[in-house]
């Protein structure tokens, strides 16, 4: 239950943020400022609620999804949403996997922030 309330609080924060942050530095929020956001949301949030950080992402992609769902073309939306779920994911697993490597959540969140913004560095192109 740790993990839907942080992938939860993590979706809220991220979303009102975010739309701040794009009205403020709209060419560098969706590659750089939202993927650091969300990726501090997601983990300290699970770190925080004693959840798996691993799941507070996954449910973050899912609550993701349905909104990219909800805000797209039938056929986009639903490309969006499988894409959301996959890589929150992934950017979970990798904070997961690198802050146990070097017993490090900030290496683990970094290390997730970067993949995030390259993932959507390409995604945007």
């Amino acid at each position: 239950m740790a993990e839907v309330i942080a992938g939860l609080l993590a979706a809220a924060v991220s979303l009102g943020l975010n739309n701040l942050i794009v009205r403020i530095r709209p060419e560098t929020a969706v590659t750089y400022v939202a993927p650091l956001i969300e990726e501090i949301t997601k983990t300290f949030g699970g770190y925080c609620l004693g959840g798996s950080i691993f799941f507070v992402h996954v449910v973050f992609g899912i609550i993701e999804a349905f909104y990219d769902y909800a805000k797209s073309r039938k056929i986009i939306g639903l490309t969006a949403a499988m894409f959301s779920i996959i890589s929150h994911s992934i950017f979970g697993y990798i904070t997961v996997v690198i802050s146990k490597i070097f017993d490090s959540l900030f290496l683990g969140v970094l290390a997730a922030f970067l993949a995030h913004s390259i993932w959507n560095w390409i995604a945007a192109r």
